[in-house]
């Protein structure tokens, strides 16, 4: 069993945050039918995740390829985008990291506030 060391555990859990995070905004602003998505739990806490395998196998490799820029410390920000039919942005959920050994906030960049971490 190998030893994990700091920055590889912040580098997976914000990499599961974020995937988490990808699955509840689709599911929040209906960007798919309610009936693709069941609950399963993460963080302790019960969450919406899509089970069209596509979306889910796309999620799951962005979110990987992310903790290795992370592992890296080569990212400082991830946004996801939320696109009208016109591919013009309605929304922008940006997920930051001051450094990579740890997190500074979440900003929603639509009026909608900000959650410091």
């Amino acid at each position: 069993m190998s030893h994990q060391g700091p920055l590889e555990f912040l580098a997976e859990r914000f990499a599961e945050f974020l995937e988490t995070a990808c699955h509840t905004i689709l599911y929040s602003r209906t960007l798919y039918p309610p009936r693709t998505f069941e609950r399963i739990w993460r963080f302790g806490l019960r969450v919406w995740w899509c089970r069209a395998r596509s979306v889910h196998e796309y999620i799951r490799e962005t979110c990987h390829m992310l903790k290795d820029l992370l592992h890296k410390r080569l990212l400082r920000e991830f946004a996801l985008l939320v696109l009208d039919g016109d591919a013009e942005v309605v929304e922008r959920f940006a997920f930051r990291a001051t450094d990579c050994w740890g997190l500074s906030e979440i900003v929603r960049r639509d009026g909608g506030g900000r959650a410091d971490l």
